[in-house]
Formats: C-alpha cells, structure tokens, sequence
C-alpha cells in the first residue's frame, strides 16, 4: 500500500474502517494516516511486513489526535518490539475498545505492562498464541476490567495462579477461551468459578485442558448454568458421565455444546480417551435451545440417544456424530422426519449408515436446506444414495464420501451434473 493510495482513501469522508492486512507498509503510510483519516475507527494490519515501532508511533498518534481509533488488529504481525507496542497501549486508556496481538511472537510481557494503567472501555482482548509470563496476565486482570471477550488461546504460562485473579477482576466477561492451554487444572478452573462474580458468562471454550476433571465440570454447572450458552469441552477425556449428565441438567440455556476426543491420540482398543456422554444422558436432560451439538467419537451414544437429542431440540443445525459406532440409519431417518433446521450434518465414520438411511435424508424435511454432508468411512452408502442426493438435494455445498469404496465414477458424473452449487467434494 502507498501514500497515494492512503490519500485517495482521504478524500471518502465516511471511512471508518481499513484493513490492509498482508500488504507492505512503511512509516510514510502511517503517517499519510494519522493526518488524513480523521473518522478512522478500525484498523486491522495483520499479517503486514514493514509495521514496525515507527508505524505504531503514528498509529498512537492517530488515536490521540482524533480519539476515534479503538479497534486495533495486530495479529501474526512479527516486525514491532514491545517499545513500540508500549507506546500504542499508553495512548489507548479511554479509547482502545478491542485489540488483537494474536501470534505476535515479537511481543513479550514487558509490553503488556500498558494494560496496567485503566483501559476503562477495553472490551475484547486477544492473546492467543503468544509468549507470555504469569505477570502478564495479573497486568490484564489488574487494568482491563471491563473485558467482555478474552482470547488465551495456546497461552502456554497461563496457569492455576492466573486464572482466578482473572475471574476476580474480569466480572464483566461474556467469552473466555482458555483452549490449548496445558498449565491449568481443576485448581485454576475452581479458583476461578468462585471468585469470579459476573453473571453473564455466555461462551466457554476448554479445548484440550486436558488436566480438567469433574470438578471443574462441577464448578461450572454450579456458578454459570444460567447465562452459558455456548460450550466446547472438546478433548477432556478424564471428564466422567456422572460430571456430564451434572452439567446438562444444570446447563438449559446452551445452545452450541461440543465434548468430542481427539481422534489422532485414541484407538479402538483404548475406549478410556472417549468422552463419556451417554444414552441416559441425552435422554434424560432438558436441552430444548440447542443449535449445535458436536459428539465425535462418543462410542457410548447409540440411537436411542441420538434420536432423542432429534425429539428434543427441534431448532439444531449443526449435528455432528462423527465415529459414534452405535449410530445407525434409524438416527438419519429421524434427521429426515424432524431435523427441519438442519443444515449440517455430519456422520463420518459411522459405519452402520447405509443407502437407505440416505434416501430418506433426501426425501425428508431438510432436504432442500442441507448445504453440508458428510458420509465419510460409511462402507455401505454406495451409488444408490449418491444417485438419491445428486437429483434431491441440488442445493448442496459440501459433501464428503471418503473411503466410500462402492461408488463409482458414473454416480460422481450425475452428481456433478445435478448439483450445481457444490463447492467441495472428498473422494479420496
């Protein structure tokens, strides 16, 4: 991006928003910037050779000249040191709503020492993926007590001494991720649930805490059963049916739940690493509002779960089974008979679906909303059901029949023919 093209930008008086993420850019850009784009409220440079401490000089001059900039997206950005983000966060007290440092390698601790001071509107924070101390984040629950949104993806330091102190101070959050992050156990999660105090935690994502068990399970289903809508506990194998169906009864305002296990790590004869959801389970809990619901690899989920979780929750749109042995063509013929919602649904591996089940999907009624299928590892769908869905569900996107062994090419032909909205198909 050049200075002419910065001044072009100018001369619209109602931009508000520039993203110019993967582009190269110099000083003169950010200086063409800082003087012209006096409306300028959104700024995202990810990804962007050449932003280095000069560049976030000009940016915090543009925040403070015109007190309009409070959205800053700095992610995987790799040419800037802490001196120049210091300068950045120091500039932003009363003005910075959102940030993103996601993958910003280049950042250290030292410069999160700027959200000591009060950033009393910051809202959404993002610290995914980066390298930080335990100091860091005390500085975040220390100034950022309005945070609404915490991203600590893959924060490899956060730890059961952090954690609480977050919960403490953030009592305005609403969407924490503490995925991937290996350091925190049951201490931390319980630390955290009974000190934080805030009633509108809506988003929780434990994917791969692989040290959380039942009682941070527990800890959740007692403080935050009321507000949480949206929960991913994927990988949490040490987690038990007993914390699970806790969690469910408690839990009758979720709307997306995913406890899948990570398929890479279990094998056939090591059932212990699948999570323990249940028939019972879904039978027996009240969970009317879900949309999305994510089981892979639940080995102990038959039919008679599966169909019950269809009765129950006549607004899902996202069901994925994917290596649930136990289901089989009666759970798709009540998808077809009750799923009228359903615009994804996702079956690999789930060896006992045949064509007969398939045919039924098409003749039923999400038929013409299905944009996603995946029959992946269902030996017995052959062409029967491709020729079904080819001239039934014209309107689909993605469908996936890897290692279907007994379709052939013909089948694939009028397939292609037929669907013309396809966008993505797996026959490997």
């Amino acid at each position: 991006i050049s200075v002419d093209i910065v001044k072009v930008l100018a001369s619209w008086p109602s931009l508000t928003e520039l993203d110019v993420s993967d582009c190269r850019v110099s000083l003169e850009v950010f200086r063409a910037v800082s003087t012209t784009l006096k409306r300028l409220k959104v700024l995202r440079v990810r990804r962007c050779p050449g932003l280095n401490d000069f560049c976030l000089q000009e940016i915090a001059n543009t925040m403070q000249r015109f007190r309009l900039l409070k959205s800053l997206d700095f992610a995987q950005c790799t040419d800037f040191t802490d001196e120049g983000m210091l300068v950045v966060l120091n500039a932003g007290p009363n003005i910075l709503t959102s940030i993103n440092f996601s993958g910003c390698k280049c950042v250290t601790s030292l410069s999160l020492a700027g959200l000591r001071k009060r950033m009393s509107v910051l809202e959404s924070l993002n610290l995914s993926q980066m390298t930080l101390t335990q100091s860091a984040f005390e500085w975040v629950g220390e100034g950022c007590r309005m945070l609404r949104v915490l991203d600590c993806t893959r924060c490899v330091d956060l730890d059961d001494v952090s954690l609480p102190i977050i919960g403490a101070r953030c009592t305005q959050l609403e969407d924490l991720c503490v995925a991937k992050c290996p350091k925190i156990t049951d201490l931390g999660f319980c630390g955290f649930f009974s000190a934080f105090e805030g009633k509108n935690l809506h988003r929780l994502n434990l994917n791969e805490c692989i040290k959380c068990t039942d009682p941070s399970v527990r800890a959740l289903a007692a403080r935050c059963a009321a507000s949480l809508k949206v929960l991913r506990m994927n990988g949490l194998s040490q987690v038990t049916a007993e914390a699970v169906d806790a969690l469910w009864k408690a839990c009758r305002s979720l709307e997306v739940f995913e406890l899948s296990c990570e398929l890479k790590c279990t094998s056939t004869h090591r059932r212990s690493l699948v999570p323990h959801m249940t028939d019972a389970t879904l039978r027996n809990s009240s969970y009317s509002l879900l949309r999305h619901i994510c089981l892979v690899g639940a080995s102990l989920v038959s039919d008679t779960g599966a169909v019950a979780l269809m009765n129950k929750c006549p607004g899902l749109q996202h069901v994925d089974f994917s290596y649930c042995n136990g289901v089989s063509d009666e759970f798709v013929v009540a998808v077809a008979k009750r799923g009228r919602c359903v615009t994804n649904l996702i079956l690999s591996g789930c060896v006992r679906v045949t064509d007969l089940g398939v045919i039924a999907l098409c003749a039923g009624v999400c038929s013409k909303r299905l944009v996603r299928l995946e029959l992946n590892g269902c030996t017995k769908v052959t062409d029967k059901g491709v020729y079904s869905l080819a001239h039934n569900m014209r309107q689909i996107e993605h469908l996936g029949l890897r290692s279907c062994d007994y379709i052939s090419e013909a089948s694939l032909i009028e397939l292609a023919a037929e669907c013309w909205r396809l966008r993505s198909l797996d026959i490997s």
